[in-house]
Formats: C-alpha cells, sequence, structure tokens
C-alpha cells in the first residue's frame, strides 16, 4: 500500500516537472523567482534592516528573513509598475524620477512614502 502512494506521488511530481518550461535559476534574468529562491541576496537585506536600526538586538529566522525578501521583492515590483504606467501614459519607454513620485501620490498602497 505505501508503494502505490509512492508511485502516486512520484506521478504527481513527474507530471508537474517539464525540462522544456522549467527555469534556469543561473540564468534567469528577466526578474522570475525560483520557487524556495529569492532574487533579493539575504546579507543586502540583513544590511539594510541592521542600517536602518529595525532589528536592534532582536534576531530574525532564516524563514522570516525569506518572508521579508520576497515581501520586498514585491513591493518593488507593483511600485516599478505604477512608475511605468505613468511613463506609458505620456507615451515614454524611460521611468523618470517624477514618474515615481506621481505613483506614490496617485495610489494610496504608496502614500506612506509621500
Amino acid at each position: 500500500m505505501d508503494s502505490d502512494a509512492e508511485d502516486e506521488v512520484d506521478q504527481l511530481i513527474s507530471d508537474s516537472e517539464s525540462p522544456e518550461t522549467e527555469p534556469d535559476p543561473q540564468n534567469d534574468a528577466d526578474g522570475h523567482r525560483v520557487p524556495g529562491q529569492t532574487l533579493l541576496p539575504a546579507v543586502r537585506l540583513e544590511n539594510i534592516m541592521s542600517a536602518d536600526g529595525v532589528t536592534g538586538n532582536l534576531s530574525l529566522s532564516k524563514e522570516g528573513l525569506f518572508v521579508l525578501s520576497v515581501a520586498a521583492e514585491e513591493f518593488i515590483k507593483k511600485m516599478a509598475r505604477a512608475g511605468h504606467l505613468r511613463a506609458s501614459n505620456e507615451r515614454r519607454t524611460a521611468v523618470n524620477y517624477s514618474d515615481m513620485c506621481a505613483a506614490t501620490q496617485q495610489y494610496q498602497e504608496f502614500m506612506f512614502l509621500g
């Protein structure tokens, strides 16, 4: 009975893995996150937090640092999209500082930056 369950799990795993669509972690310049990895280096995030004095005497677990890194990536992605949308509306391909400033004033989720 146990081997049947293991065979079923192996089948599910082999069905979901496709060598053609699986991203290459070494060559992933398009900004897609590989599951279980982050695009931001953990050391860089730790340095930012310690420089800002956020952690103080607290230590952050590996999992906590991972979740914080994913949240930072999502924030950067949303902020960049908002700036790009503003530049696109003005028929420009380059995102300027003014686009990012306008995004902080236009969208409620970024108003804490203004």
